[in-house]
């Protein structure tokens, strides 16, 4: 259950950042503190769909 609540958070963050700091873009050297796999991981929740 909190698996899919994390899940969830992290998807409704992404959104909000997608849509209203797309400015920031998500290959920024600040997010380099995350391990690589957790970078990745996440690529397809930031990355605006064309």
């Amino acid at each position: 259950m909190k698996r899919r609540r994390d899940i969830a958070q992290a998807e409704a963050v992404a959104y909000l950042t997608r849509r209203y700091l797309e400015h920031l873009p998500y290959e920024s050297s600040g997010l380099r503190v995350l391990p690589r796999d957790v970078f990745e991981d996440a690529r397809h929740l930031f990355v605006r769909r064309v």
